[in-house]
C-alpha cells in the first residue's frame, strides 16, 4: 500500500479478516508515534470504498519491529490503544499499534525470535526453518542476487529516510525562528508529498 511519501513494508491478512502492517525499524526517526499513526490512518484509508460503512472497519495492527529498544525500558513488547482517559477504559476502536524491541533476549519465544530476527549468521540461529531460509539467501547465486537487489531497496528506503528526517528538522528550526509553515515550505519549495509528510509529523 502507498499514501502521500510513505509506503507499508509488510501487509498481512488472518482467517478473521484481521489486518497487519509489518515494519523494520532501523533507526529511531523511522519509529516515531506518528509515522505509526500515520501508518494506520493510511490502512483504513485504503481498505474503505466511497459510501461504505464504517461499522464494517476491520481490526488492524501497525506493528513496528525496532532495532533499538525505542522505550527504553527493556520490555519485549509495548503496545498501544487508545481510552477514554476519564473512565480508564479501551476506547474500542480496534485500531492498535505494537512496538517490539529488537534488543529484547529474554529466554522466551519473543527474545528467541528477536535473536534470530537479527542474527547474520543462519548457524547461529534458534529457528531451523529461519536459518535454512537465511542460508539459501547467502550461499546460492540466486539468493546473493536477490539479497543485493533488497539491500539496494532497503540503502534507498533508509537514504528517503533519512532526507525526510533532516527535512523535519530544517522546518522546525526555521519555524522556531518565528516563519510559519507555509512560508518556509514556499522557501524551501516542498512537494505536496512532503509538506503533508512535514504536516503530519510536527
Amino acid at each position: 500500500l502507498r499514501g502521500r511519501s510513505v509506503r507499508l513494508d509488510i501487509i498481512a491478512y488472518d482467517k478473521q479478516g484481521k489486518i497487519y502492517n509489518i515494519e523494520v525499524q532501523r533507526k529511531d526517526a523511522g519509529a516515531l508515534p506518528k509515522r505509526a499513526r500515520y501508518n494506520s490512518s493510511m490502512m483504513d484509508a485504503n481498505i474503505t470504498r466511497p459510501g461504505e460503512g464504517l461499522e464494517n472497519l476491520p481490526e488492524t495492527y501497525v506493528i513496528f519491529i525496532t532495532e533499538n529498544d525505542y522505550f527504553q525500558s527493556a520490555l519485549p513488547l509495548y503496545h498501544i490503544d487508545r481510552t477514554v482517559r476519564e473512565l480508564s477504559a479501551p476506547f474500542q476502536d480496534e485500531a492498535h499499534i505494537i512496538y517490539v524491541n529488537g534488543q529484547y533476549r529474554g529466554e522466551d519465544p519473543i527474545g528467541s525470535v528477536m535473536h534470530d530476527f537479527f542474527c547474520a549468521d543462519p548457524k547461529s540461529m534458534n529457528n531451523a526453518i529461519l536459518a535454512n531460509e537465511v542460508a539459501k539467501y547467502k550461499d546460492t547465486d540466486k539468493g546473493v542476487s536477490s539479497m543485493c537487489r533488497i539491500m539496494e531497496e532497503l540503502t534507498n528506503e533508509s537514504r528517503e529516510e533519512g532526507r525526510l528526517a533532516n527535512l523535519l528538522e530544517n522546518v522546525k528550526k526555521f519555524m522556531a525562528r518565528g516563519m510559519s509553515f507555509d512560508e518556509v515550505a514556499d522557501t524551501l519549495e516542498l512537494s505536496k508529498e512532503d509538506r503533508e509528510f512535514v504536516l503530519s509529523n510536527l
